[in-house]
């Protein structure tokens, strides 16, 4: 083996195989291991890789153990199970689809063929070798084994042990060699021209008979060999023929096929198209409601810059509404303080009456001495009638106010029922939320009006509780005096009696106008109870606005919610304009690549078109040389019977030459007749020579549109069976893809892309 004789380097992990065509890969075959390879299925034979793994690493494989003439299955299983023991033994890991190669598919030794041209440049390190020594060297060796030698007269047969000298692969230094293959009619005009020259000699020297008869048996072994060519010739143009009439139904074939992948390729063209129509609808609705959710979301932006205004309004009016309710309790708690110095009062003028009542009797007498006094106290009753007239209006006009508070506090409950019946519909009824705080605020300033209406109403009853303790300190001071005065009576005369009872009738008028001043003092009782009253309904003001605070924090959060839900919208939205915008690109670039499509199609039927010509075109040239086969067929068939005549005439001749040698002047005429025959026959021969150049022409023709039918086909074949099918999906849940199909023509790639894109989720 070679790894026992000289250590070396493998190289596995060589370069990416290359894409390369059928022509230039069938070349380097030819070129590097055989150079009889025609097609790439020969390959399937084993024999040109066990021959590169041999050149590459000697003694490998062995050459005895290939078998290159009409080797059968079992031989082609030998040899890719001897190629891929060598393989492992390298150190390689390559699994060898046998039984694909071994049944010649075009596909699968196209592929391995690659791989092995790319492992053969990356392994191999220069050194020249020679093909055709090669081939004979295993030729003897397979050769030497079944050679046998005649000895003596007898029938007896023994082998003949040949020892053949070991071929040493370390020290090579060959040259790669091609046999130069002469043409036939080359051939032939030299072999004419030695005859000719041999006959010349004849003539001129006058030899003898007998190397004139060896010159006639030489023609005639010329010709059985110009007649043996001529029927490989016929062999071969039949196995053409065959070939030709197996290309066409494979064409046919073929162009069936492709005809049906046309029809297919049209229907999903126009289910695509289709597809594409649904999309652009569906995006247009989705835009539509885009305009709607923006529409939708600039309204709602616009009712929450409302609510926050009026959120701030109502946030005011309750700060006013705290230092009014402040300002109450402070005018609540001065009139206690009033109400209990009128009642300290109160209890001072009773003990007074008591005194009084003790000097009636004293201050009957003096009656008549106070009847001026009594007449200013009587304007000044009157005064204080209309005084309580006025109180009274007032009275009335505090309770028709306290009155329209209570339903103006009615309202405001129920409006309040109305606020917690519209927060839950707030979603629906924005507009109609800021139409009602509009109004609450009015009304919340109309209450605000009459708090400070009652405020003025207890400054003015203030000021009327001030001027009765005026009047109260007067009266004191006036009994105070009139007890000095009936002290001073009591010390100077009984004339003063009468002063006395004068002045009780002034006291009985004081007595009357004190019960007047208790009667007020009862109206300003019942006045402070329905003030309690007032408080207590400012209290529950305060509890309503403390429930209005409540819901004003909750529709602040509520507005919040809104306000995130409205972000979340516009990140939806944003979200959704990103996505119309991407499918809208997508659209785009499935319409570019319709257009695209519709240009391969159309350069594929225009494609289609040429070919069809072309066959068309080469139907008639195919017909003509089928016909110019089949006439030169007859012409060999003429020439063969007619030199088979030839033949019988000559060894007739020649019997008679041996039994009559007198008779030269004879044999003269029939070598002058002979000479012309076979003059004639060589001019069938040139004509024969030429019909085959016309043939080899045709045949090249032939050959040439059977290699680009064989690419036409494999293109075929590549998009119907073995082209790879790559699926690719988008960043939008968007499923694209593509057909690819890679066709080799002369280290031309052409691509021909689908890309196709289904309706988005």
């Amino acid at each position: 083996m070679y790894a026992k004789n000289e250590p070396r380097t493998v190289v596995s992990n060589f370069c990416t195989v290359k894409n390369i065509s059928q022509n230039k890969l069938i070349a380097w075959y030819r070129d590097k291991i055989s150079p009889q390879i025609r097609t790439i299925k020969e390959l399937g034979t084993g024999v040109d890789f066990c021959l590169g793994m041999e050149i590459l690493f000697p003694g490998s494989i062995g050459l005895h153990k290939i078998k290159y003439n009409n080797p059968g299955m079992s031989d082609r299983r030998q040899h890719f199970k001897h190629f891929q023991t060598a393989l492992n033994s390298i150190g390689i890991n390559k699994e060898i689809p046998m039984e694909k190669l071994e049944s010649e598919s075009f596909l699968e030794n196209y592929y391995f063929a690659r791989w092995f041209k790319s492992f053969f440049e990356a392994n191999y390190t220069g050194e020249a070798y020679d093909l055709t020594r090669l081939r004979q060297w295993n030729q003897i060796s397979n050769d030497s084994k079944n050679e046998t030698k005649r000895i003596g007269c007898g029938d007896c047969l023994s082998r003949t042990n040949v020892k053949l000298k070991s071929v040493s692969w370390k020290n090579r230094k060959f040259t790669v060699t091609t046999k130069q293959k002469i043409p036939v009619r080359l051939r032939i005009n030299s072999n004419i021209m030695a005859s000719m020259k041999r006959k010349n000699a004849v003539d001129n020297s006058s030899q003898t008979e007998k190397s004139y008869y060896d010159s006639i048996d030489e023609h005639l072994t010329f010709v059985k060999s110009i007649i043996d060519e001529l029927s490989e010739v016929n062999k071969n143009m039949d196995e053409t023929n065959n070939f030709l009439e197996q290309s066409k139904a494979e064409l046919q074939t073929e162009k069936d096929k492709l005809l049906e992948f046309n029809k297919n390729l049209e229907t999903n063209c126009e289910n695509y198209l289709s597809k594409i129509k649904d999309l652009n609808q569906e995006v247009e609705e989705l835009e539509q409601e885009n305009k709607r959710i923006n529409g939708v979301n600039e309204n709602l932006g616009q009712s929450n810059k409302k609510l926050t205004n009026q959120n701030s309004e109502l946030e005011e009016s309750m700060n006013n509404l705290k230092q009014c309710n402040e300002g109450l309790t402070k005018g609540l708690a001065e009139l206690k303080r009033c109400n209990e110095a009128l009642e300290h009062s109160n209890n001072q003028i009773i003990q007074s009456s008591a005194v009084l009542d003790r000097n009636n009797t004293k201050l009957q007498k003096k009656e008549h001495e106070f009847e001026n006094t009594i007449k200013s106290l009587i304007h000044r009753n009157l005064e204080l009638e209309k005084y309580q007239k006025a109180s009274k209006e007032s009275y009335e006009i505090l309770e028709s106010k306290t009155k329209e508070f209570k339903q103006q506090i009615q309202q405001l409950e129920e409006h309040n029922k109305n606020l917690t019946e519209e927060a839950q519909e707030q979603n629906t009824k924005n507009s109609n939320f800021a139409n009602q705080q509009k109004h609450l605020i009015s009304e919340n300033k109309s209450l605000l009006e009459t708090c400070e209406f009652l405020t003025r109403d207890l400054k003015r009853a203030n000021e009327y509780n001030d001027s009765l303790e005026s009047q109260r300190n007067n009266f004191q001071q006036k009994i105070t005096e009139l007890q000095d005065e009936l002290k001073h009576l009591k010390h100077t005369s009984p004339q003063n009696e009468r002063l006395l009872e004068e002045q009780g009738e002034q006291l009985n008028v004081l007595k009357n106008e004190n019960n007047e001043l208790r009667e007020e003092i009862r109206h300003l009782k019942t006045y402070m109870v329905r003030c309690e009253i007032l408080e207590r309904e400012l209290k529950a003001m305060k509890q309503t606005n403390a429930d209005l605070i409540e819901l004003n924090k909750y529709l602040k959060d509520y507005n919040d919610n809104i306000g995130e839900k409205v972000k979340l919208s516009n990140e939806f939205n944003k979200e959704l304009t990103q996505e119309i915008n991407e499918s809208n690109q997508t659209v785009i670039s499935l319409r570019e690549k319709l257009e695209n499509l519709n240009q391969t199609i159309e350069i594929s039927k225009f494609e289609k078109d040429k070919m069809i010509k072309r066959i068309r075109v080469l139907e008639p040239q195919v017909l003509d040389i089928a016909r110019r086969c089949i006439d030169l067929s007859e012409r060999i068939k003429y020439l063969t019977e007619y030199n088979a005549m030839l033949q019988d005439k000559l060894l007739d001749s020649i019997q008679q030459n041996y039994e009559q040698e007198g008779q030269n002047i004879i044999l003269l005429r029939n070598k002058s007749c002979l000479e012309t025959k076979i003059s004639e026959l060589l001019r069938y021969n040139v004509l024969l020579e030429e019909n085959k150049q016309d043939l080899m022409k045709s045949n090249a023709e032939l050959q040439l549109i059977n290699t680009n039918l064989i690419f036409q086909n494999e293109k075929m074949e590549r998009k119907t069976s073995t082209s790879p099918i790559h699926f690719e999906k988008s960043s939008s849940n968007v499923a694209i893809f593509t057909l690819r199909i890679n066709i080799d023509d002369d280290d031309d790639d052409s691509i021909l892309r689908l890309k196709v894109q289904e309706p988005v989720s």
